[in-house]
């Protein structure tokens, strides 16, 4: 949404298509003056994530894998609500809070349900601790952020941003255009994102445990413990089902992944100066409450998370960079390897990216052929209701084991003989 939020002369809005994401498009009766504003704030069309961070950071970074970076920190809120109401320790919630008590920021750009239609998640400014309580958990559908853009100008107050790294990127972008809005937003919080699901995989979700979306009167996606639970209510009852399951068939699953999502190279928010998100780590995989992984990236978000842990807001430990790359090895290896094939095959030699894939296998050429198949499936809305349900259908298992053995092969990269030889062996064992 950062076109129609900077667009200087508001004849830009976004629409959500029948793919399940957002579009923008130019508001009926309006004529567009070709300012290029929002061509040049666009984050699908500046492949610079690097660029953007040499020009933030001062230089490349050192990690490639997890970005600049000063310090990486696990731990979880000292506010027991927020923290089992939270995705994952209630860390941003009170992060927010903090810095709108303290008088840093005067609102906070976060996402909330819309009461309106409580399926689809609104963007917000929040003003107190109450507003941005609203925002607890996670909503895993798209949202167009960026629109907001235009009332923090016109409102002219200064804020923080928390949102995924395509909202930042795209502010980023804004922010370089405008230095009105560089002043004004005071913080960039980021969000771990592997892919944002469309908007077809709630709805999906919805029929699949007895839900007509459109009379769907709550949803919940985390909450209460971790990794949670997704919770549904409309009028026909209410249903719960565990976090993990409805992403693994669901949020997760390549069958709703937005397109733009598989091109993303950027999974721990790069651009941010605090990036947070759940600490899928193995030294707390017995956790049942909840704790984040906290990124600092600028000095000034380090003043403010150290602040906050000597005063006791927030409860923290140190962790060491090579066991967060080891743990999150599988996102990093689709954000940095699989998600640039994708944009290869989108640009072919634009600017000379070929060089820079020269790495992909035929594994991962097949994994990328398979994505597409189940992304085919679930965008066929006749298909996708009657192959993806809940309690997983045979069908769904098959073809999760297919994948799972497909990234299997694109994480090891087995010669591809010792593989053959190997698969032969084993059907013969049958």
């Amino acid at each position: 949404g950062t076109c129609a939020g900077i667009c200087p002369f508001k004849v830009v809005e976004m629409f959500q298509s029948k793919a399940g994401s957002y579009r923008p498009r130019i508001t009926s009766g309006r004529e567009c003056p070709r300012c290029n504003m929002c061509v040049e704030t666009c984050p699908p069309l500046s492949l610079n994530l690097g660029d953007l961070t040499e020009k933030l950071f001062g230089s490349s970074p050192k990690d490639s894998d997890i970005g600049h970076h000063i310090d990486l920190f696990q731990g979880f809120s000292s506010d027991d609500k927020a923290r089992h109401e939270g995705s994952s320790g209630g860390v941003g919630t009170t992060l927010i809070s903090y810095l709108l008590q303290s008088g840093a920021i005067d609102a906070a750009l976060l996402v909330k349900g819309n009461p309106n239609n409580p399926i689809r998640p609104v963007p917000f400014l929040a003003y107190s601790s109450s507003d941005a309580f609203e925002a607890k958990g996670s909503r895993y559908y798209p949202v167009p952020l960026n629109i907001k853009i235009r009332e923090i100008l016109e409102k002219k107050i200064k804020v923080a941003v928390v949102g995924l790294p395509c909202h930042l990127h795209g502010l980023r972008l804004a922010s370089s255009a405008n230095s009105e809005l560089n002043e004004l937003i005071v913080a960039y919080i980021g969000l771990f994102c592997g892919k944002t699901p469309s908007a077809n995989a709630t709805n999906c979700l919805c029929r699949a445990l007895g839900h007509n979306p459109e009379h769907v009167l709550s949803i919940a996606y985390r909450g209460q413990g971790w990794p949670g639970l997704v919770r549904i209510a409309s009028d026909s009852g209410a249903s719960k089902i565990e976090f993990k399951n409805c992403w693994k068939y669901f949020l997760g699953s390549n069958y709703f992944a937005l397109k733009h999502c598989l091109m993303c190279e950027d999974f721990f928010s790069e651009l941010s100066d605090i990036s947070l998100g759940d600490a899928w780590l193995d030294s707390v995989e017995n956790d049942t409450v909840g704790r984040s992984l906290i990124i600092t990236r600028t000095s000034k978000a380090q003043t403010i998370i150290n602040e906050m842990r000597e005063k006791g807001i927030l409860r923290l430990w140190p962790v060491n960079a090579t066991e967060v790359k080891k743990d999150f090895a599988s996102n990093i290896i689709r954000k940095k390897r699989l998600n640039k094939s994708n944009l290869l095959n989108c640009c072919k030699d634009h600017n000379g990216l070929k060089k820079l894939f020269e790495s992909k296998s035929v594994y991962d050429e097949t994994y990328l052929t398979f994505e597409n198949l189940q992304r085919w499936i679930g965008e066929n809305r006749f298909l996708s209701q009657r192959l993806i349900k809940y309690p997983p259908t045979f069908f769904m298992k098959c073809m999760f084991f297919i994948q799972k053995l497909l990234w299997f092969l694109v994480v090891r990269r087995p010669d591809h003989k010792d593989f053959f030889k190997w698969a032969v062996k084993k059907c013969r064992g049958f």
